[in-house]
């Protein structure tokens, strides 16, 4: 003998849907009469909190796809040897300093949110900044075949001429 199979319960229909309010949370209360998303869940307030997510999207620090300079690594190399100009400070011959900065590349490829995480002379460090936000925008990141905001960092070293 065989057992029948069990059937899973009959999916809501259109009507059953009419009444339910997607959320990112379930909740119970009283239903905001004024507000006609709010019917028995927080619908309103997780739409706010949706709003608020698209505006301060998730930066990742690694992708699936990771951001791309336009033209790849050789021609950011080629952009800081062209755009990088070193400050006037008093370096000895053949000594060098290092400036490490990390930015956010957006899912529209912007640079924003420069920081710099080894820091130099303040000369350097301004630099940096400036020849990051001269960049044109990059590839974005992608995960789940989505444009994502990404952490990159860039060491960036100055070496005095000899």
């Amino acid at each position: 003998m065989v057992k029948d199979k069990q059937l899973p319960p009959p999916l809501a229909t259109i009507e059953d849907l009419k009444e339910s309010a997607i959320a990112l949370k379930t909740s119970t209360g009283e239903a905001d009469e004024g507000h006609p998303e709010s019917k028995g869940t927080q619908a309103g307030a997780a739409s706010a909190k949706m709003d608020s997510v698209q505006e301060n999207p998730e930066v990742y620090d690694h992708t699936e796809v990771m951001p791309e300079f336009p033209g790849g690594e050789e021609a950011l190399k080629r952009f800081l040897q062209s755009n990088l100009r070193m400050p006037e400070n008093n370096l000895e011959a053949g000594s060098h300093v290092k400036v490490t900065a990390r930015f956010v590349v957006g899912p529209d490829g912007k640079v924003r949110d420069i920081e710099i995480m080894q820091a130099a002379d303040e000369a350097f460090n301004r630099e940096v900044r400036r020849v990051i936000f001269k960049m044109p925008d990059w590839k974005p990141g992608m995960q789940h075949k989505r444009k994502v905001a990404v952490y990159f960092i860039l060491p960036v070293s100055f070496v005095a001429e000899e």
